[in-house]
């Protein structure tokens, strides 16, 4: 079945160098792959940003909050069926 998102992450305001956490909830079959978009451009995995996904929860990670993490953020959820 094609992904979709159940709950839609929230808008979230988080104090400089404290951590921030977004999470999405959807449903699909086979599961879907999510990725993080910031602005429209994906969100690079590295030191400074982690994701995760358990049971059809997906979280973005930022760990520690500065001004340039200020954006629109996404998530984008695809399997075979389609995109989310």
């Amino acid at each position: 079945s094609r992904p979709m998102i159940v709950v839609k992450p929230a808008d979230t305001a988080s104090p400089y160098n404290k951590r921030a956490v977004f999470t999405c909830e959807a449903v699909g079959r086979p599961t879907p792959t999510c990725r993080w978009l910031k602005n429209g451009r994906e969100v690079p995995e590295g030191a400074r940003y982690r994701t995760e996904e358990q049971d059809g929860v997906y979280r973005l990670i930022i760990k520690e909050v500065w001004d340039i993490d200020a954006g629109d953020y996404t998530c984008e959820l695809s399997n075979v069926f389609g995109v989310d």
